[in-house]
């Protein structure tokens, strides 16, 4: 059935706008950074709502979940086994808020 007359919705999100989501800036390893198989990441956060969580992956794999809130100055070590082949991988993180807005960085890293 087909209503013509009928007005349009009027809700408006206030809440997942660019300006809400969660600051973040990995600090190091820098972009195009060789590392070892023990990665110190320094990272820096802040979200406008509560905090929910921190995903770190190396080439879109998950490594490591944060979701205990770490200070908003961190350094996380992340070890990696010897499986993972040397030369260019990428280094993402991911930070959520409770209302689900997400920032995601990646930088390009060389595994030595």
């Amino acid at each position: 059935e087909i209503i013509l007359n009928e007005e349009p919705p009027t809700e408006y999100d206030n809440i997942h706008l660019p300006h809400q989501k969660p600051s973040l800036n990995i600090i190091s390893p820098q972009e195009n950074q060789v590392v070892g198989y023990n990665i110190l990441i320094n990272f820096t956060w802040s979200t406008v709502f509560n905090f929910k969580k921190i995903d770190i992956f190396v080439d879109d794999i998950l490594q490591q979940t944060i979701d205990w809130q770490p200070p908003q100055n961190s350094t996380i070590n992340l070890t990696l086994d010897d499986s993972w082949a040397t030369g260019e991988h990428y280094l993402k993180i991911v930070i959520y808020d409770e209302a689900e807005n997400t920032t995601i960085k990646n930088i390009k890293i060389f595994l030595d």
